[in-house]
């Protein structure tokens, strides 16, 4: 279980926190969509789940420990986040899906096992694995980039935009395999701008505004279409801000 009581971040050069008073908890089984416009902190929540930085208040706990007493390395094992714009640092496709387990030091024939699960279960042709990151499209990037989080099947799995570059057919599938894998014990929680997306993989959604937790709500209580419409006339509101700037 993962708990935040009270969580707030401040940055040193703005006066309104980032994020403010956050209480919530991530029970095992809950597939969370993390929902909100642009700016309303989404990324940041994930960074600090992830362990990335530290609360300016409040506390986070893992299971019954607070995060303070927790080993980032081995927190960062358990709670597994995964950005839009990872890059493969060279390697080739196989080699950068198996990288994680090695860190790991997952044994070698387990290693393979599982590469090859998730290479499955993702439907990534074998004529790709031999390539590097400059040979592949930024959609056949953002894929390889989730099946490095996937395969490390994590307690917690934090996704941040994970559908932005990906085909219909590809968003479908990563709904499945959300709802399907991450049930019993595992747990993730996935920013997304998108409302289909969302409400096929999950069973509860956070909705961000202004750095705060407005609401927590089981997704069968969700009014979709005036969700959407409430986050559409957000986004216009921030895009005329700016355009008033």
């Amino acid at each position: 279980m993962l708990k935040l009581q009270q969580v707030s971040v401040k940055s040193p050069i703005i006066l309104k926190p980032l994020l403010l008073d956050i209480s919530t908890c991530v029970q095992p089984g809950d597939r969370i969509a993390l929902m909100g416009v642009s700016g309303s902190g989404k990324s940041l929540l994930l960074r600090l789940i992830n362990g990335l930085i530290s609360p300016c208040s409040g506390s986070l706990y893992f299971g019954d420990t607070n995060y303070q007493n927790i080993d980032p390395v081995s927190l960062r094992q358990k709670i597994t986040l995964v950005l839009p714009e990872t890059r493969l640092l060279g390697m080739t496709v196989y080699e950068a899906i198996a990288y994680p387990l090695r860190l790991r030091k997952i044994p070698k024939d387990e290693i393979t096992t599982r590469v090859n699960l998730w290479l499955e279960r993702l439907a990534i042709p074998p004529d790709i694995l031999p390539l590097t990151d400059v040979q592949l499209s930024s959609r056949q990037q953002q894929w390889i980039s989730l099946a490095r989080g996937l395969v490390i099947q994590p307690d917690i799995l934090l996704l941040d935009e994970p559908t932005a570059n990906l085909n219909p057919q590809q968003q479908q599938s990563l709904a499945q395999i959300l709802t399907d894998f991450y049930r019993g014990e595992n747990m993730a929680i996935v920013a997304t701008h998108d409302t289909d997306f969302a409400s096929q993989f999950a069973t509860r959604v956070w909705y961000l505004h202004g750095g705060e937790l407005v609401d927590d709500l089981p997704v069968e209580q969700v009014n979709w279409a005036q969700f959407t419409e409430v986050l559409h006339s957000q986004k216009t509101a921030v895009a005329q801000e700016w355009d008033n700037l």
